[in-house]
């Protein structure tokens, strides 16, 4: 059965606009996994993540499902200096660490216009495998939020 205002099935409506997943950015990632995986004796498997960072899925011992990640923003050391001809990019000292709330959406594209018409500014947007698309916004009092949208199919 499908709501007459969305057309989304019922089934799916109870997870639209849900905080389903967070995300700590942390430009430590060992301390932090350290300190996470001890203070809540969970596992934390480390994956790939995006840029060529690590990721690490934070896992309840005795559980198989991820509740949340970890994600490596960079290291808090500046590596090599880059070249002239080299884009110009924040340093890693100027990324945020912090938690962030991911919200589940229906369509991704009409949930970021409808933010960018409201004031907030579109950080990134990207494609997790298997899994959907994401948008980081900021909202017009700073505040960033990150937009998914599921897509997943059973590859």
């Amino acid at each position: 059965m499908r709501s007459p205002d969305t057309g989304i099935p019922y089934s799916l409506i109870k997870h639209i606009m849900n905080f389903n997943w967070q995300e700590l950015h942390t430009r430590d990632f060992n301390a932090s996994v350290t300190f996470y995986a001890n203070t809540f004796d969970c596992d934390i498997r480390v994956v790939p993540g995006r840029n060529g960072q690590r990721y690490g899925l934070i896992i309840p011992t005795g559980s198989v499902k991820p509740v949340a990640g970890i994600f490596e923003t960079g290291s808090i050391i500046e590596s090599e200096p880059k070249q002239e001809s080299e884009p110009k990019q924040e340093s890693d000292s100027a990324i945020e660490s912090g938690w962030i709330g991911y919200v589940t959406v229906a369509k991704l594209s009409s949930s970021v216009k409808s933010a960018l018409d409201n004031g907030a500014i579109e950080l990134e947007s990207f494609e997790i495998p298997y899994i959907g698309v994401v948008s980081i916004l900021k909202d017009p009092a700073g505040q960033k939020i990150s937009l998914i949208e599921y897509t997943a199919t059973n590859r």
